[in-house]
C-alpha cells in the first residue's frame, strides 16, 4: 500500500535530519531550508536556496567536480557522435554538445548529471535522479525529493503544465519564468491513475522520474 506523506510548508527553516554521506552509518543535522512558493514565480535564485544534492546546498551551474565528495563518476556518454548535433543545448546564443555522467554512491547508480564543456570545464546543468529504493532524499527541492508524491510537488513548487500526456508515464514542467535561463525548468513523470488488482483504482500519482535543468535540449530530425 502507498504511504503517504503530507509535506508542511512554511515561510522558515526547517531542520531535518539526513544521513551524512546519503546512506552511511553515521547521521548529522542538516538545515533543509523551505519557503512558500512565490506568488510571482520562482527565480533562479530561490530556487538555488531551497535545492540540495546528498545533504548539502546544491546551485547550478557548477563544476563537475564541485558535486559532493559522495559521489563518485560512472559511465559519461555523449549525446552526439562526430561533429553533426543531433540532440544539444544552446548556452549563450551557440549550440552545444553536452554529456551525461552517471552517479554513483557506494558503487550504485543514483542519478545522472549532464554537462557540458566550457574550455577545460564541465559545466553542470541538469540533475537527474531516480526514485530511490531505500527512500534516502539524494536530491531535494523546496523540500521534495525523488520519492515524493505528485500532489505534493505540487504544493512545493507550483503549479505544472502537461509537457506530453500519455497514460504511462506523463511528462510534468515547472518553468522558473524569473531566471537568467531561458529554459530554467523543473519536470516530473508520474504514472497516472491506474488500477490495481488487489487496491482498486489508484488516484494519488507517484514520481517515476524527477530532474531540474537550466536549458531545454534541442532535438534535430534525422
Amino acid at each position: 500500500m502507498r504511504r503517504k506523506r503530507f509535506l508542511s510548508l512554511t515561510a522558515m527553516v526547517l531542520t531535518a535530519v539526513l544521513l551524512s554521506s546519503c546512506g552511511a552509518d553515521v547521521a548529522e543535522h542538516v538545515e533543509i531550508k523551505t519557503i512558500e512558493p512565490p506568488e510571482n514565480g520562482w527565480t533562479h535564485e530561490q530556487i538555488s536556496e531551497v535545492t540540495y544534492l546528498c545533504g548539502e546546498p546544491l546551485s547550478l551551474p557548477c563544476k563537475l567536480e564541485d558535486l559532493p565528495d559522495d559521489f563518485e563518476i560512472g559511465k559519461v556518454t555523449s549525446r552526439n557522435e562526430g561533429d553533426e548535433l543531433h540532440a544539444y543545448i544552446t548556452v549563450n546564443g551557440q549550440d552545444s554538445n553536452f554529456y551525461t555522467a552517471r552517479l554513483l554512491l557506494d558503487g550504485e547508480s543514483v542519478g545522472l548529471a549532464h554537462y557540458y564543456e566550457n574550455g577545460t570545464d564541465k559545466i553542470v546543468f541538469s540533475i537527474d535522479p531516480p526514485p530511490d529504493l531505500y527512500g534516502r532524499d539524494i536530491f531535494v527541492i523546496n523540500g521534495i525529493n525523488q520519492n515524493s508524491l505528485f500532489s505534493e510537488v505540487e504544493q512545493a513548487l507550483g503549479e505544472f503544465v502537461v509537457v506530453s500526456d500519455y497514460d504511462i508515464p506523463c511528462f510534468y514542467d515547472h518553468k522558473i519564468i524569473n531566471s537568467e535561463y531561458p529554459g530554467e525548468h523543473i519536470r516530473v513523470m508520474i504514472v497516472n491513475d491506474y488500477e490495481d488488482e488487489e487496491m482498486g483504482i489508484i488516484d494519488e500519482a507517484g514520481i517515476i522520474g524527477f530532474s531540474y535543468s537550466l536549458f531545454e535540449v534541442t532535438k534535430k530530425n534525422d
